[in-house]
């Protein structure tokens, strides 16, 4: 009878190692694909026109602290638009925009939505709704995949009618 409890006591200890060392195993392994995946971030910079909210600047940040990425392309689709006049365009493709060929890591650089409202002119009056989606999709040398990342804004207007870019959620956007 003594050696009953003794046999569960190891018993459970032995399954509790087994749990522990595969909680670290798991913890291991998001730690290295967290360090070594490649990530970017894209945030509103500069409104270089404050009538045309398509004239902001948006930076790209490389999060990686490692790795550069390469083959990097933007594209901007207009998901909708409504004007003072009354225009509303919607589901406008993307206009084709340059390769950045290389980001080192942790480095910025700026990009446009290249859209097809863009600089179109008073005649269309001010912008009063907006929702624009720029798709980053770029190359790590060593990961074998390509990557895309989303990222939908919803126009803000201020209190001097400038439309500044915020972001949103995906289904956000569908709205």
């Amino acid at each position: 009878m003594p050696s009953a409890p003794k046999s569960s006591w190891i018993s459970t200890l032995k399954s509790g190692w087994t749990i522990g060392a595969v909680i670290l195993a798991l913890l291991g392994t998001s730690g290295t694909y967290s360090q070594f995946h490649p990530h970017v971030t894209l945030d509103p910079a500069l409104l270089l026109n404050p009538v045309d909210p398509f004239s902001t600047q948006f930076n790209v940040t490389n999060q990686s602290r490692n790795f550069a990425i390469r083959r990097l392309h933007t594209a901007c689709p207009t998901m909708f638009v409504e004007t003072s006049h009354q225009v509303r365009l919607m589901g406008l493709p993307p206009l084709p925009a340059p390769e950045i060929p290389i980001l080192e890591a942790g480095a910025t650089t700026t990009v446009n939505c290249r859209s097809w409202v863009a600089g179109l002119g008073a005649g269309m009056g001010d912008v009063t709704t907006a929702y624009i989606e720029i798709d980053v999709a770029y190359q790590q040398d060593w990961w074998p995949f390509a990557t895309m990342q989303r990222f939908p804004f919803r126009g803000v207007i201020d209190s001097q009618k400038a439309v500044h870019w915020t972001h949103i959620t995906p289904s956000e956007l569908t709205r």
